[in-house]
């Protein structure tokens, strides 16, 4: 009756100990810890003499002991691979196996031949082994062994499956939680590299905007004053061929201020962030009519503008975007007079404004609606009637992608074109 009552008295003793772990383990402020602390309590209160923890890497090839505790003067365990020394320990584990081993070595299979030299070596005599599993995976093991007594493991079988699932969970949140920690941590060293290489890509396009703003700029302006100072003092002096050659390096100079003047604007457009601030677009609209009304005189545009919103952006920019996108319309237009229309709709959730600017010019195919934001990108040869640098739609979309908004294009040869600018609503 004594034995049966102590023998109680050891289940409901450990039962509290496995109940207090399942606890702590919840939200362990260090994991390492509170198991080598665990491994210790078990160990003790089971009168065992070494509990331990074994793990598989990320590849479930090799089986590692993580953690481990061990009573005075018991063996201690062996820091091996043991997929490599245990193969069938191993493959038990693998196939999720609770193995009781109350006699050792009986009970070892012929196959188990490197375990049972290893029992007999040591000197264990009982064992009992769990398989660690969560996620429906298994990703290690626990082992509980004496070396002084024999020792019948039924008893607390349930138990120790308990305790088995308790570590399992702990271990698959802690490796879980340090793969999302170096997730982010690789994430953050790209984003950090990126950053660098984008901020040696924008000073080198400072140094280049400088570059292009002084020293490749006074040489061409030495070519277009010479040249014409040879026209205007030499020129009755030159032949055709000669009055020829003088006027394609004029005109080439001209080509190539244009497109330093458009890669100034572009390298503008691209680089640091222009401070913003609450603008009308109907009066940028209006402004840029008035800039531009000796070229729709000129071209006899007519221009219909509803009322545009008011958004958070920079003044000068947008100014620049419509001016663009106005000028291409007077410019690229048919046999009828340039007819440009600009309006605007605002989307039901009031996140964003949805600008038109539309035109009844020559059009371009649904194929280029993409490139024609490339820079340099022009679908008319440099001898064609339509001069540009092929650069002012490029400078559009860097414009409205720095005010968090996008810009793309619907066209037909011959029946116009449709630029279709979003960007985001004032928020109160």
């Amino acid at each position: 009756m004594g034995t049966n009552q102590q023998s109680y008295e050891d289940r409901m003793r450990f039962g509290s100990l496995v109940s207090d772990l399942s606890a702590r383990f919840i939200s362990p402020a260090s994991l390492d810890w509170e198991i080598d602390h665990a491994l210790e309590q078990i160990v003790s209160n089971l009168g065992a003499d070494r509990g331990g923890l074994a793990q598989f890497d990320m590849e479930e090839k090799s089986l590692f002991p993580t953690h481990i505790y061990v009573r005075a003067g018991a063996p201690p365990m062996l820091q091996v691979d043991f997929a490599d020394e245990f193969p069938w320990y191993t493959d038990e584990i693998r196939a999720g196996h609770v193995k009781l081993f109350p006699h050792l070595p009986d009970g070892l299979p012929p196959e188990a031949e490197a375990e049972r030299r290893y029992v007999r070596l040591r000197g264990m005599k009982s064992h009992v082994l769990l398989p660690l599993r969560a996620d429906g995976r298994t990703i290690g093991s626990l082992g509980i062994a004496c070396y002084r007594e024999y020792r019948d493991w039924s008893p607390e079988i349930t138990l120790l499956e308990l305790l088995a699932t308790i570590f399992g969970n702990a271990l698959a949140r802690h490796r879980s939680d340090k793969l999302l920690r170096n997730a982010y941590a690789q994430v953050q060293s790209r984003i950090q590299d990126r950053t660098a290489e984008f901020l040696q890509v924008y000073q080198a396009l400072q140094e280049f905007t400088l570059l292009a703003s002084h020293d490749l700029q006074e040489p061409l302006r030495k070519i277009g004053l010479f040249s014409s100072r040879l026209m205007d003092e030499y020129g009755r002096s030159l032949d055709g061929n000669g009055l020829d050659y003088l006027k394609r390096i004029q005109e080439a100079a001209q080509r190539m201020q244009d497109m330093l003047t458009g890669l100034l604007d572009y390298s503008r457009a691209s680089g640091k962030a222009e401070p913003c601030s609450t603008i009308n677009l109907t009066m940028v609209v209006r402004e840029v009519i008035d800039d531009l009304e000796a070229r729709i005189q000129e071209t006899n545009g007519h221009l219909e503008v509803e009322e545009l919103p008011i958004v958070k952006a920079n003044s000068y920019q947008m100014r620049q975007l419509f001016q663009n996108l106005i000028g291409n319309a007077l410019k690229f237009h048919g046999e009828e007079r340039p007819l440009i229309k600009i309006s605007s709709r605002t989307s039901e959730d009031h996140f964003l404004h949805r600008i038109l600017v539309e035109d009844n010019g020559i059009g371009f195919e649904e194929k280029d609606a993409g490139t024609i934001f490339m820079p340099f990108k022009r679908l008319h040869d440099r001898n064609s009637t339509y001069k540009g640098s092929g650069i002012g739609l490029s400078i559009c979309q860097r414009i409205v992608e720095r005010h968090g908004g996008t810009i793309t294009a619907k066209s037909a040869p011959g029946k116009g074109s449709t630029f279709i600018i979003v960007l985001p609503a004032m928020r109160d």
